[in-house]
């Protein structure tokens, strides 16, 4: 999550849009491959919203629903081309594949205010702090 937060950071310097990023207390996800794998799905969500969207803003999330970790990316600026530009596209099954790897689900859905927004769940073990599927 201190990733995230930095990564929120670097994107907002590097590229003159507005990123933040949001957790809630105490949600840690302290398995490093998990950790990993969802850092590294937030980073091809940012990719495809700076290239295909023109993204005025991406907001990282980091909360808990019930039993699941849930990590959103939101995009705001021109919804991805969903059918041409990302679903056949290799970013787009790697994240998939990451996503699988640490048996999480994957959504991507356009946003009201135009934007796309990237949701990935999986469950979560306050006990262990999340680990990976057998």
């Amino acid at each position: 999550s201190e990733v995230l937060h930095s990564f929120a950071g670097e994107l907002a310097t590097t590229f003159d849009i507005r990123s933040s990023f949001e957790q809630t207390p105490g949600l840690d996800i302290l398995d490093p491959l998990i950790a990993e794998h969802l850092f590294r799905i937030a980073q091809e969500a940012a990719n495809n919203a700076l290239k295909h969207s023109r993204a005025k803003e991406i907001v990282f999330k980091l909360h808990r629903e019930r039993e699941l970790a849930v990590m959103i990316i939101e995009s705001k600026g021109d919804q991805w081309s969903l059918p041409k530009e990302i679903c056949g596209g290799v970013g787009l099954r790697l994240m998939r594949y990451r996503a699988d790897l640490i048996g999480a689900d994957l959504s991507l859905q356009p946003c009201a205010q135009g934007g796309t927004v990237v949701t990935c769940s999986l469950p979560y073990h306050p006990n262990t702090n999340t680990q990976m599927p057998e």
